[in-house]
């Protein structure tokens, strides 16, 4: 049933300057897994730190490189996540009803060409041999979970297709 999301959707593009800033105002769903402690890549109190001086940990050459392998991947891998889902799939960012809480969605469903959002989104990780197994498994494990939920509280989805993929139809999981 077509409706808009419930989270106030925001004029930003995800890896923008502009983007980046809005990030220090509000816990953002990648730090979720942080927030829960199920990181593996920044402790809760780290993220604590973080939030309460400002201070972010500089991104280094190895990080920007899994960070722009993973968009080239997730722009290639749309359409067959389009198929999964049956719409078109936009990058959204959004932030809750509070002003809380900022999601950036790897793709909200719309069946009008971004008019109506569907309450369903898309997340999308570079291919990785256990979030494969995890994914054929039907499962989407700890360190990823808490993001997918506060993808749900921001945007009001009902479901999400979690995928893993390389961006080839073969190895979109």
């Amino acid at each position: 049933q077509p409706r808009r999301i419930t989270g106030k959707e925001l004029n930003l593009i995800q890896g923008s300057p502009d983007w980046l800033a809005a990030r220090t105002k509000y816990f953002t769903a990648s730090e979720a897994n942080a927030m829960m402690g199920e990181s593996k890549y920044q402790s809760r109190s780290a993220l604590l730190k973080q939030k309460a001086t400002g201070i972010s940990v500089e991104v280094d050459a190895a990080t920007q490189a899994r960070f722009d392998n993973g968009h080239a991947t997730e722009a290639a891998c749309r359409p067959f996540a389009e198929e999964v889902i049956g719409a078109e799939l936009y990058p959204v960012v959004a932030i809750d009803d509070s002003e809380k809480f900022l999601a950036s969605s790897d793709g909200v469903a719309s069946q009008d060409g971004a008019i109506t959002w569907l309450p369903i989104g898309w997340e999308h990780k570079a291919l990785n041999a256990s979030l494969v197994e995890l994914v054929k498994a039907g499962t989407v494990p700890d360190s990823h979970k808490w993001q997918l939920v506060h993808q749900c509280m921001v945007f009001g989805f009902e479901k999400i297709l979690f995928s893993v993929s390389d961006g080839t139809r073969e190895n979109h999981h």
